[in-house]
């Protein structure tokens, strides 16, 4: 069985998908045991969008897998490729035969909070705080989910009373989400200014712990010029029809998303940054858009290609369906090629207040590492870089591009979604004006806020802490 590990191993690093499904798909159909390695082997689908074959590799790790800690990794892979609900029940069925296991009520906790069960999602993570006092990444998931002020205020005296703990605790992840919990809390029963410091130690832990990465847009010129002279696709044989959201974390993505698949022909992929990886697929290198070089010769049949390649990961993820929001944070630097690859895309960029986006930034408390988010030097080049890309975009008024400022779709969402649906041939309902009751699974950094109602203002720019340069 070793020369199946090594051939699915060589096909990851080719690239190359079919090779993979072929022998994965012979493991699962000779029933080879191979226990905690399914969960490699799962991670080598996703590697290559083979959403199907990881999640039936999930299955056989449940299943086989003796190891706790592996089995929770797995779960969250069975998310990752949209079956968060499944990954529910088998956390469900696994704390139920282990109710004290406290690995368990937190895995089961993050799932219940994406699928919008938020009292159930609260009460587990209660009970992990009460066994693990200094789990930080469960008070970090408290403190976005209080919803009274007694609440807050009883989080804030007990993460005041834990923090000379903490504060002696090495560099970790935990440490880090348990200051912005704790800044969390003090912004809302006292202000911003006051919770600056936790922002800033948390800020500082976490640059710590995360490596340094480029920041975005530094090479967009270079991408631009790469691709100018691409071909466009003029094949008719994808029949979706793309919408991709674009913005930077925290100017409304996920808001704008939800309110598009209010309508049941349109559905979403997430952040699942699908186009990236039918590009490195079809070009046969890993990474290939932060490559420049590698794209400037990018002929027809590739273009196409990466059309059909992305459509069929799209299937997999969420379905056969006419209407797919793409909201990867990562597509805002490549509009250039992704108008190459669907020339009759919708293309939206979402927008915030600068200084109230920055500060939004800074304050949350990302899952994935984007280490540029602790450094208000590289927010601010980030924000600025995105609205000079943002407004070169737009220049010039296309059919299918749209431009939306974030407390404006607030405000006024049948005013701002209106046009967009009637692009989709699609028209505005009473529905899209409560999208916060869709019953669909969530992984976002607001997948809190974007469970409530619309604040009729959003714009938050007067609660920048005057400390926040």
């Amino acid at each position: 069985m070793n020369i199946e590990l090594k051939k699915l191993i060589d096909a990851s690093k080719a690239l190359d998908k079919n090779a993979v499904s072929e022998v994965v798909t012979f493991l699962l159909e000779r029933q080879v045991v191979l226990k905690d390695n399914w969960l490699g082997v799962a991670r080598v689908c996703m590697s290559v969008g083979n959403y199907s074959l990881a999640i039936q590799s999930i299955e056989r790790l449940v299943g086989e897998c003796q190891e706790l800690p592996t089995v929770l990794q797995g779960l969250g892979i069975l998310s990752d490729c949209g079956n968060t609900n499944q990954a529910y029940e088998i956390a469900d069925s696994m704390l139920k035969h282990n109710p004290s296991l406290v690995p368990i009520q937190h895995t089961k906790g993050v799932l219940a909070y994406q699928m919008g069960k938020l009292e159930e999602a609260k009460s587990l993570f209660y009970n992990v705080v009460e066994k693990l006092p200094l789990a930080g990444e469960a008070w970090h998931m408290l403190s976005t989910l209080a919803d009274t002020e007694e609440e807050y205020i009883s989080i804030r005296k007990e993460l005041e009373n834990l923090k000379p703990s903490v504060d002696k605790l090495p560099n970790n992840t935990a440490k880090a989400t348990f200051y912005n919990a704790l800044a969390n809390v003090i912004a809302h029963t006292d202000s911003n200014d006051a919770a600056l410091d936790c922002y800033n130690d948390c800020a500082r832990v976490m640059k710590a712990v995360v490596p340094s990465n480029v920041l975005p847009f530094t090479s967009i010129d270079t991408f631009n010029n790469a691709v100018s002279g691409l071909p466009t696709n003029e094949s008719k044989e994808s029949v979706m029809s793309p919408i991709f959201v674009l913005g930077l974390p925290r100017s409304g993505t996920t808001l704008l998303t939800q309110l598009l698949c209010v309508h049941p022909e349109v559905t979403s992929i997430g952040e699942a940054d699908t186009f990236s990886l039918a590009c490195d697929l079809v070009l046969k290198q890993r990474n290939c858009l932060e490559q420049p070089d590698a794209l400037s010769h990018v002929t027809d049949s590739q273009i196409i290609e990466i059309a059909s390649m992305y459509t069929s990961m799209c299937e997999e993820l969420c379905g056969r369906t006419q209407f797919v929001v793409d909201k990867s944070l990562n597509n805002l630097q490549y509009v250039a090629l992704i108008k190459r690859v669907f020339p009759n895309a919708i293309f939206i960029f979402t927008e915030r207040e600068s200084n109230a986006n920055a500060w939004s930034i800074f304050r949350t408390f990302f899952s994935k590492g984007m280490g540029w988010t602790w450094s208000v030097s590289s927010i601010n080049q980030v924000v600025q870089a995105a609205q000079n890309y943002v407004d070169e975009c737009t220049k010039q008024t296309a059919e299918r591009m749209f431009r939306i400022q974030i407390s404006e779709l607030s405000s006024s969402p049948e005013e701002k979604l209106a046009p967009i649906l009637s692009a989709l041939g699609l028209a505005y309902s009473d529905n899209h004006n409560k999208f916060y009751l869709q019953e669909i699974s969530l992984r976002t950094a607001s997948m809190s806020q974007v469970r409530r109602p619309l604040k009729s203002n959003m714009n938050d720019k007067g609660n920048i802490p005057k400390g926040f340069k």
